[in-house]
């Protein structure tokens, strides 16, 4: 008997979106060509003017003829400036308490000032770099000895001020109308965990299960619409489910088991295909209502109960997995706004991997919190295009305000 690969290329011809085809119109106003943009504000102005030639050493005379180049550069000579406070301490008779000014752009009981840790945040969370090598960062390029042990420590304390807007976030998250949730590996003193990012559509935050399952799913954050993969612990997620159309694909594309016969391969390439084009369909659509999706969700049915491949392996497989999602896929059909896939919080776990991958584990759950938290804020500001380092910085700053 015949055995043949479980590899099946299924392709559907249909006709691209034009709007897709067509190149988005460059408007000047809207968007600046960053690239060539020259700088608002000027420095400092030099003039340079030749007196003997460098080629001949003769002296040459002046034209009637000047050309303007403009450079920018960072000062990170002499950059690192030590500042002695000599704090006078006073005395209130109504409150009856010691007082002492605030030393301003700084942390308490620290000798570093605060846009040092906003930096050693960003170079962390942000490049994905190694205490070591923040530690040679800052070195090489400012002169500042900061022991690796310094910096970590440094990122902990971090910690202590940003569990307020980290909270906004999860409300903020819990109070939308759609919520993306996916997770990745992770490992804590050699133990697998697992990273979860939950996002709106202008925010996200990351949290560690360490367990995948229903109980800590149920604890995430999670809008009205909850879009996800085909995980069963999100089944209690949100009030309405959408499920990832991009893993139903890939599921239908590599089928599982290889196939015994031809008849067993056409099968599948057929109800693949009607499968794919009824998703491809489901696409293209503008209108959006309830009857819309009951509508596909019947076609779908009519396709995944056909008696002419009840005996396919392949095709039993992929029934019994959008079966189990049933009224679930075509969730998009009723809302707009509602995305068939679940690359948003796909894109967003990239980040963590790629730490991941370099730092291997984090050793204690306080480290892992204070990575949760800042890597919350910088995608954050990086999905509403906020510098990171002026949103940290207000954050911080309204918490020091508070506890004056």
């Amino acid at each position: 008997m015949k055995r043949y690969q479980s590899s099946v290329n299924i392709n559907i011809k249909e006709k691209k979106d034009e709007d897709k085809r067509r190149k988005d119109t460059y408007d000047k106003d809207k968007k600046a060509n960053i690239r060539n943009k020259r700088p608002d504000k000027i420095d400092e102005r030099k003039e340079l003017k030749l007196v003997t030639c460098p080629y001949c050493g003769c002296k040459v005379s002046q034209k009637n003829k000047i050309s303007k180049r403009i450079i920018i550069s960072l000062n990170l000579e002499n950059s690192v400036r030590t500042t002695e406070y000599k704090i006078h301490h006073a005395y209130c008779p109504k409150c009856k308490r010691e007082l002492r000014p605030t030393i301003p752009n700084s942390l308490p009981n620290s000798k570093y000032s605060l846009d040092i840790f906003l930096m050693i945040s960003f170079l962390s969370v942000g490049l994905n770099l190694t205490d070591r090598k923040i530690s040679e960062f800052f070195f090489n390029f400012f002169g500042l000895s900061i022991s690796p042990a310094t910096v970590c420590n440094m990122r902990l304390k971090l910690k202590n001020y940003l569990g307020n807007e980290y909270n906004v976030l999860e409300e903020k998250i819990c109070d939308s109308s759609v919520s993306h949730t996916d997770e990745s590996g992770w490992k804590k003193k050699s133990k697998n965990e697992w990273i979860v990012a939950v996002s709106s559509l202008k925010e996200v935050v990351y949290k560690i299960m360490k367990k995948r399952n229903m109980a800590n799913a149920k604890k995430l954050p999670a809008g009205k619409i909850h879009v996800s993969d085909g995980l069963p612990i999100y089944n209690e997620s949100g009030e309405e489910r959408q499920r990832c159309f991009a893993h139903l694909i890939r599921k239908i594309k590599n089928p599982q088991y290889p196939f015994r016969e031809d008849k067993e391969k056409k099968e599948y390439e057929i109800f693949g295909r009607r499968v794919l084009k009824l998703l491809g369909r489901s696409m293209k659509l503008k209108r959006r209502s309830a009857k819309l999706k009951q509508k596909y969700e019947n076609k779908l049915l009519i396709i995944l109960t056909d008696k002419r491949w009840k005996d396919n392996k392949n095709i039993t497989k992929v029934s019994n997995y959008m079966f189990k999602y049933s009224g679930e896929w075509f969730t998009f059909l009723k809302y707009r706004g509602v995305p068939y896939t679940n690359n948003q919080s796909e894109r967003l776990l990239r980040q963590a991997v790629i730490k991941r991958k370099i730092s291997q584990q984090f050793e204690s759950d306080k480290h892992i919190d204070s990575y949760c938290m800042q890597l919350s804020l910088y995608k954050t500001a990086k999905m509403n295009n906020w510098n990171y380092k002026e949103y940290l910085h207000n954050v911080v700053s309204q918490k020091l305000a508070e506890r004056i």
